[in-house]
């Protein structure tokens, strides 16, 4: 049984030798080109830049068909805005996330217009003229929180 094993295989192999062989002889010889010539580039030219609607536009007249963008137009007398005549200026010292939230929602729970402004660990909050009890209710709320702070007049104006 060997021997019929051997036998099938060097078959076998004397077969893909032939074939091998055979193939090489078909195949003719490669010819190498030992000179590249490196492609020379394209000629570039410059394009001209072509504003056509931009240059038409300075040309054009006005014609009654064309419409502006949408713009706002917002008029306001200054005399009919209110004049505060004191502006208060609460400084409260190093606060973090929780104690800024808590300032905006007592500044929005007293209907109160204000400002703020960052001055390295501290926040400024500058308001406008307030009553004494919302004055005095903003104490309290603040007292509350445990809100270190501050109470100034940062503007007074006697119109």
């Amino acid at each position: 049984m060997k021997s019929v094993y051997y036998a099938f295989g060097s078959i076998l192999l004397i077969g893909v030798v032939a074939a091998l062989y055979f193939l090489y002889q078909n195949v003719s010889d490669p010819s190498v080109a030992l000179q590249y010539e490196k492609p020379q580039p394209a000629e570039s030219q410059t394009q001209k830049k072509n504003y056509g609607w931009l240059e038409g536009l300075s040309k054009t007249g006005v014609t009654h068909d064309q419409y502006p963008v949408e713009e706002l137009d917002i008029e306001f007398v200054l005399s009919d805005l209110p004049k505060p005549k004191k502006i208060f200026k609460l400084t409260a010292r190093g606060i973090d996330q929780y104690d800024y939230f808590c300032i905006k929602q007592i500044f929005a729970q007293n209907d109160i217009q204000y400002e703020f402004v960052k001055q390295k660990q501290n926040l400024v909050a500058r308001m406008s003229e307030m009553g004494s009890q919302k004055l005095q209710r903003l104490k309290n709320s603040l007292n509350y929180y445990e809100i270190e702070y501050s109470f100034d007049i940062f503007y007074e104006k006697d119109y």
